[in-house]
C-alpha cells in the first residue's frame, strides 16, 4: 500500500511538473523504479540497476540529484559484485566478501536515504520555506492554443 501511495504521489508530481515545465518531471518518472527496490520486500539486487540506469536523467535536473545517481549506481554495482563473488567463493575473494557483508547494513540505509531525497524532489507540493528561490515565483505556463488577442 505504501508503494502504491508513493506511485500516486509521483504521478501527481509528474502531472504538476509537466504543467509547470519543471525539470523535476524527470525525477518523477524515475521514482517508480527506485521505489520498487526501496519499498517492496525481497527485491533482487538486479532491480536497483534499472533505477540506477534511468536515474541518469538527474544530470539534467541538478547537481545534488546527480551525486545521488552516482551513489545509487555504486550501490547497485557493489550488490551485484557481492552476489557474483558469493556464487564462486574463491580464497582470494573471501576478504572482499566479508567486507561487503559488513558494509551491507550501511549501504541499505544509504540507498533508502537517496531514494527519500529523490522522492522529495519528485513531490508536487512544497512548503514555502523549502521552495528554492528559482521556483518560488514561477507561474504556470499557459497551455491555450489560441493567440494572445483571442485570450483577452
Amino acid at each position: 500500500m505504501l508503494y502504491l501511495g508513493a506511485l500516486a504521489l509521483c504521478a501527481l508530481g509528474a502531472a504538476r511538473h509537466t504543467r509547470n515545465r519543471d525539470p523535476r518531471l524527470l525525477i518523477a518518472i524515475v521514482m517508480p523504479w527506485l521505489l520498487m527496490f526501496a519499498l517492496l520486500g525481497q527485491m533482487h539486487e538486479r532491480y536497483l540497476m534499472w533505477g540506477a540506469v534511468i536515474s541518469a536523467v538527474a544530470l539534467a535536473v541538478n547537481v545534488r540529484l546527480s551525486v545521488l545517481h552516482f551513489i545509487i549506481s555504486l550501490a547497485s554495482l557493489t550488490m551485484i559484485a557481492h552476489v557474483m563473488l558469493i556464487d564462486k567463493k574463491l580464497n582470494a575473494t573471501l576478504g572482499t566478501i566479508e567486507f561487503l557483508n559488513g558494509l551491507r547494513p550501511y549501504a541499505s540505509g544509504l540507498v533508502l536515504v537517496c531514494v527519500a531525497v529523490c522522492l522529495w524532489d519528485a513531490l508536487p507540493v512544497r512548503l514555502p520555506m523549502f521552495q528554492s528561490r528559482r521556483y518560488r515565483w514561477l507561474k504556470p505556463a499557459s497551455l491555450s492554443l489560441g493567440t494572445a488577442a483571442e485570450e483577452v
